[in-house]
């Protein structure tokens, strides 16, 4: 009788200058019920030399980037490791202690899915910061994730694994998304969107949990939506020139719907029926940036589904 190898598993926390967090979130990696066989701390040009201190006292691999930029911490490390499955976590995020568990579960079929998202839970309730909360996906029921599907329903880049071939398909992240990078976020809809137009499949769990921290302040909450905006307009727009290019009729609506109603005018509407003052305004922030994203994303160009500065463009 013979027994398979178990499955190989890396966590990979990108962070910049925020220590304290970092060690809650390693600490909360420590009492996993299926230890990671890796932790890789990818330091994005933190100034705060606290930041290494830190993860190497939780016996974290530490790989310090240069240059700042979640996207482009995260390459960096899921290049550094050799193990069959990646999982992300960000340093505010605690994960729960099976979370691990599930998430390789989730892997065991062989021709299962290419990538697993989870729930994300809020650590305060909502009425506690007037409504608002960042970076929050609670949907109980589970599901298989296809093209066709909307990004946003998919789970967030906050709790996410992927089999590493399959980054290595697609390119990995996009470095000019996301935090710490000119267009801000929506990193995660778009490394989802692509893995699904390559043909992979995902599943949400939601049985693997991590618990978001809000620590922003209402104006750091709605700075954060803003960046949101930014992010999502910009991978509104890359959207729809990859769909023009190669036409597919599960892409969904055109760019300006998509931009303009969906995004937009849709949700401040609804807040405003539902006379939720404060998170009309967070919409509205976000709609902001949404135009200004997508302003910004037509002077990129699109080489392999990755935005790419031309040559003329500032940095």
């Amino acid at each position: 009788m013979t027994t398979s190898r178990p499955t190989s598993i890396a966590v990979v926390i990108a962070t910049r200058d925020r220590p304290v967090l970092l060690k809650a979130a390693l600490q909360a990696i420590a009492r996993s019920t299926r230890p990671p066989d890796r932790v890789v701390v990818a330091d994005s040009a933190s100034s705060d030399p606290r930041v290494a201190q830190v993860a190497a006292a939780a016996g974290a691999t530490v790989i310090r980037c240069t240059r700042a930029g979640t996207c482009r911490a995260r390459n960096v490390g899921w290049n550094a490791v050799d193990t069959d499955l990646v999982a992300f976590v960000d340093d505010d995020c605690l994960v729960e202690p099976n979370w691990l568990e599930q998430v390789v579960k989730a892997f065991d079929d062989p021709s299962g899915p290419g990538f697993v998202t989870g729930q994300v839970r809020s650590d305060v309730e909502p009425a506690a910061r007037a409504g608002l909360a960042v970076a929050v996906h609670v949907d109980p029921e589970p599901r298989i994730l296809r093209l066709g599907d909307d990004p946003k329903t998919m789970g967030h880049g906050a709790n996410m694994a992927w089999r590493r071939e399959l980054l290595e398909r697609i390119g990995g992240f996009d470095e000019m998304l996301g935090p710490g990078a000119a267009l801000r976020a929506a990193e995660d809809l778009d490394v989802f969107w692509r893995a699904l137009m390559s043909g992979a499949t995902g599943y949400y769990v939601p049985d693997a949990v991590v618990v978001h921290r809000q620590w922003r302040t209402r104006t750091g909450m709605l700075r954060a939506y803003h960046g949101y905006g930014v992010g999502t307009g910009a991978f509104t727009m890359k959207r729809y020139r990859l769909a023009r290019e190669a036409p597919d009729t599960r892409q969904g609506p055109s760019g300006v719907r998509m931009l303009v109603v969906d995004e937009g005018l849709a949700p401040v509407v609804h807040a405003l029926a539902e006379h939720y003052e404060m998170g009309a305004l967070a919409e509205l922030a976000k709609f902001a940036g949404s135009l200004r994203g997508a302003r910004r994303a037509r002077r990129l160009r699109v080489v392999d589904g990755h935005f790419v500065a031309r040559a003329t463009d500032p940095r």
